[in-house]
């Protein structure tokens, strides 16, 4: 314990200052276990401060009074509690002037166990949403390469840090399989590798699988059939057509029947036992073409093309559509999305999101589509993520859990830590 930072003296060797800052810390830990944000209302703190103590009005009263004497107390302006408070406006009783240190300290051990136990729940919140995690790696966060993992729900804006991969990676794919997450393929520093690494979420630990059959990056992944795909992709000099299977029971990846272009940047998604891959650069235009691919059948087939050639884009399955959006068409980055219903057969327009967006990452949860990191028009990164729900359109949230983050991969995964 000695290296808690909000872990506090004893009572006689602190004044009633420290035992103020030290409150005002505490709160704000609430809060933090909570919202896992760097920003907070001071609603927003009230809420998570006060939950659990419904039932109990003097505890309610107490802990309120209490937040606003901290506050009152500090200028720490990193602290984010409330505004400075009059002391008119507090109970004579609990005025900064008239607490005693020991009063403080019954007050900081009661803020001690709410404490204990709001952290607790959190813990237990945060794992009975197993079923919804999405999980983040690599890219850059617009000062450095990554080699980050970390575990993202969007709906709460919680974000869990998790082992990293063994090197930094940008420019990769990542899906799951068989309860692990797979990332392949992408870029080191400043070179294309052929690295496969599994992540098992039971033990938080990575290890290394078969390597590609080449070194690239800006493939495409998918599963199906219990199987990874690793497809297209370039190298910096060439633009590739090979599509590699793993089987996890041989251990090692298979070359299969190549796509009918060469597609770098492209995106791929697995919808009703079929595999869609959408757009991507041949090594000359950015591609209108898609294409699938049926196990039951021999080869790729063609699929009615998009209206905009598009690569380094975004896909999504959302009730039984693919969505294609933002990207990249050759001049500038695209706002637009289409939507392809396999039933149909064709690509539709569908509602334009509020910014364009490049080098981002699309996840489906509860029927809602979340576009997560990216740039912007002018190359920017983005902390925003958009949000597209049928009926409602795309809106901008205030998620910031992730921050800033392009080129990197994420997959959507259903089982507990």
């Amino acid at each position: 314990m000695g290296n808690d930072l909000f872990e506090h003296k004893p009572p006689e060797t602190r004044t009633k200052e420290e035992e103020l800052e030290d409150i005002q810390l505490k709160l704000e830990r609430i809060a933090l276990t909570r919202g896992h944000s760097s920003s907070y209302t001071k609603h927003q703190i009230e809420d998570a401060v006060l939950a659990g103590c419904a039932d109990d009005e003097s505890d309610r009263e107490m802990i309120l009074d209490l937040q606003k004497c901290a506050d009152a107390s500090t200028s720490s302006s990193h602290l984010v509690v409330t505004n400075q408070v009059d002391s008119d406006v507090l109970p004579q009783q609990l005025r900064c002037e008239k607490v005693s240190e020991s009063q403080l300290h019954s007050f900081t051990t009661c803020i001690d166990e709410r404490l204990n136990s709001q952290c607790h729940d959190e813990t237990n919140e945060f794992h009975s949403h197993s079923d919804s995690y999405i999980y983040v790696m690599g890219g850059n966060d617009d000062n450095s390469w990554l080699s980050t993992l970390c575990c993202y729900l969007p709906y709460m804006d919680i974000v869990k840090s998790l082992k990293p991969m063994s090197s930094v990676c940008s420019y990769a794919s990542a899906t799951v399989l068989s309860g692990n997450v797979y990332k392949f393929g992408g870029v080191n520093a400043n070179s294309w590798v052929d690295t496969v690494e599994c992540y098992n979420p039971l033990n938080d630990e990575w290890s290394l699988c078969a390597p590609l059959s080449e070194k690239k990056g800006c493939l495409a992944g998918a599963t199906l059939n219990e199987k990874l795909y690793a497809i297209g992709g370039g190298n910096g000099v060439d633009v590739f057509s090979v599509v590699e299977m793993f089987d996890p029971v041989l251990g090692r990846w298979i070359l299969t029947q190549s796509m009918l272009k060469r597609r770098f940047a492209s995106a791929a998604v697995e919808l009703n036992g079929v595999l869609y891959v959408v757009g991507g650069f041949d090594g000359s235009k950015y591609l209108k073409s898609a294409e699938r691919l049926d196990p039951r059948e021999v080869s790729w087939s063609k699929i009615q093309s998009l209206h905009t050639g598009r690569g380094s884009h975004s896909l999504a399955v959302l009730n039984e559509r693919i969505y294609a959006i933002g990207g990249h068409d050759g001049n500038s980055h695209l706002s637009s999305v289409e939507v392809f219903d396999p039933r149909i057969g064709s690509w539709m327009k569908g509602e334009e999101m509020k910014q364009s967006s490049v080098f981002a990452t699309a996840a489906v949860i509860n029927e809602t589509i979340y576009l997560i990191g990216g740039l912007r028009r002018d190359y920017d990164f983005t902390e925003s993520v958009e949000c597209y729900k049928e009926g409602h359109g795309w809106w901008t949230t205030d998620l910031k859990g992730i921050g800033k983050r392009a080129f990197f991969s994420a997959a959507v995964f259903s089982m507990p830590l």
